[in-house]
């Protein structure tokens, strides 16, 4: 590990360490953000949110799958392609928060089976 200069500061990681210090500092920062909501109006944002994904999950059926699709193809081949997919996407796609998405991005997080299309749809599986 080489320390490089960026706009005249020094670091303490090469370019390549550095991305991933970044973006794991990234994750903390938001998870700390999201640790306390501070108004009702949030707490009942998150609520609901929360009580609207309990009931997909619920409704949901592993029989909408498709065969091929399995946790080991999952694991083995879409998380992979998802490290260059922007979180912003992933979340969007899968009505999660950023945070949360970045957590699935780097696999620190399990990705519920309905989530597993969409995401191999967004990396570009299927």
């Amino acid at each position: 590990m080489i320390p490089f200069r960026a706009k005249g500061i020094q670091n303490r990681y090469c370019k390549s360490c550095a991305v991933e210090v970044s973006r794991e500092t990234m994750v903390q920062v938001a998870l700390i953000g999201h640790a306390t909501p501070t108004t009702a109006k949030r707490k009942a944002q998150i609520s609901k949110k929360i009580s609207d994904h309990a009931v997909a999950i619920t409704w949901w059926s592993s029989v909408s799958l498709p065969a091929w699709l399995d946790q080991k193809f999952f694991v083995e081949k879409i998380l992979p392609r998802l490290k260059v997919v922007k979180v912003r996407l992933i979340a969007e796609a899968i009505g999660v928060s950023e945070a949360y998405a970045a957590q699935i991005r780097a696999g620190r997080r399990p990705t519920h089976a309905r989530h597993w299309q969409a995401l191999a749809k967004l990396a570009g599986i299927q």
